[in-house]
């Protein structure tokens, strides 16, 4: 078992070594914004994408306020939310639900009843609006960041050992592995800090 973690930890040690570079905490954690600022420009491009999508869709249906409008009006409004994406896939299952009106022999559209409630089928998650994959987001850049700090603390560690067995009793030595370590280990935890903003942003 002893020759496997030495295998293991001379794959690891390039890591560590870079993990060890300084300034490499703040560089770490400035990526980490910049890739949370375009996930956060890419979610509201499409958010605003949606709701005026959204705001089509009920200026469409503006044209059947009451149920008699409705029935007046149906091809009218069933060819304009056809001609919505997205919102068209939920209309054509929804009005597979419909009972169509008919005129009766007065010559008066009656009333189009459904079979199933609308919002079993206009939803963001039947629609493909929403939060969709991003909802995972958070949990991934806290893991990273967790896990960023933890390899920048085994590293900062694994350093400090190395330095003071190298002291050889030298008081001098091992307060510059023990600052060392402190200064390493504090670096470190920029990454996990805005990781967890950026968590929270994407929220």
């Amino acid at each position: 078992m002893e020759w496997m973690g030495k295998l293991f930890a001379s794959y690891l040690e390039p890591l560590l070594g870079w993990i060890r570079t300084e300034g490499i905490g703040p560089a770490i954690a400035l990526v980490i914004v910049f890739i949370g600022l375009l996930i956060f420009c890419y979610i509201a491009y499409f958010s605003i994408n949606d709701w005026r999508l959204i705001k089509k869709a009920r200026k469409v249906l503006e044209q059947g306020t009451s149920e008699s409008e409705f029935a007046n009006n149906y091809n009218l409004i069933n060819q304009d939310l056809l001609a919505l994406p997205k919102i068209k896939f939920a209309w054509q299952e929804f009005s597979e639900t419909l009972i169509l009106p008919a005129k009766g022999d007065d010559g008066i559209a009656q009333p189009c009843s459904n079979t199933e409630r609308p919002h079993e089928f206009f939803n963001l998650h039947d629609l493909n609006m929403g939060a969709g994959f991003t909802k995972s987001l958070p949990s991934i850049f806290i893991g990273v960041g967790l896990s960023l700090t933890f390899l920048g603390l085994i590293s900062a560690l694994s350093s400090a050992v190395d330095g003071i067995e190298q002291a050889a009793g030298d008081t001098q030595a091992i307060q510059a592995s023990i600052s060392g370590l402190l200064n390493a280990a504090s670096a470190k935890f920029y990454a996990s800090l805005f990781a967890l903003f950026t968590s929270i942003v994407l929220t």
